[in-house]
């Protein structure tokens, strides 16, 4: 083989190399961030929702608790919107379906809503915004395909037998 041969060679899997390594960033960057991201975001609302279970289902809660909620609400859209090819993840089931991130941020608004002025409520008397919330959180759950309440957790407490024998 020449000399010039090898140096072609040589430079070609130079050349390739960069293009995988640089192709690998581009669908890491644009493709698998922005899907994490979303996933990431729908993890922060369900500890949200489940670390705040009792004020939100009892309409106690704050201006923070409530602003927080329109916020997540608009990021998990944000979020949505950023993922190219969205459609696509959707069919392969990577990521809950478009139109029911919109619910969910939907409801969420309108809990957010409700989570403050639900307990001196007069202008529906014939709605219990209580069990309104409490089945917005079993739809944004159930949307999303996160834990937003603890029913499935077990009914008695799990508690070891050497905790109480000293």
């Amino acid at each position: 083989m020449t000399k010039e041969g090898s140096v072609v060679e040589i430079f070609a899997t130079v050349v390739t190399g960069v293009s995988v390594f640089v192709l690998g960033r581009l669908i890491e960057q644009f493709v698998i961030k922005p899907i994490h991201d979303f996933r990431e975001a729908l993890g922060q609302l369900s500890y949200f929702l489940l670390s705040n279970q009792a004020s939100l289902t009892n309409c106690n809660a704050t201006d923070d608790m409530s602003n927080s909620l329109k916020r997540m609400g608009g990021i998990n859209i944000a979020k949505m919107e950023s993922i190219p090819f969205y459609g696509s993840w959707e069919l392969l089931r990577f990521v809950p379906k478009a139109e029911d991130v919109t619910e969910a941020s939907m409801l969420l608004n309108l809990m957010a809503n409700d989570v403050l002025h639900g307990k001196n409520q007069t202008h529906m008397p014939s709605v219990r915004i209580p069990e309104r919330v409490c089945d917005s959180l079993s739809k944004i759950g159930e949307k999303l395909g996160i834990k937003t309440t603890y029913v499935d957790l077990p009914s008695a407490p799990v508690v070891r037998p050497s905790a109480f024998n000293r």
